[in-house]
């Protein structure tokens, strides 16, 4: 189980990443 919560956090890390890059390049 601590490895599933850890997975998930990691995937969410890496979508929020994604996220904040697409939203930087809308504003640049």
């Amino acid at each position: 189980m601590y490895n599933t919560v850890m997975y998930c956090n990691n995937v969410l890390a890496i979508i929020y990443a994604m996220h904040t890059r697409e939203s930087n390049d809308l504003i640049e």
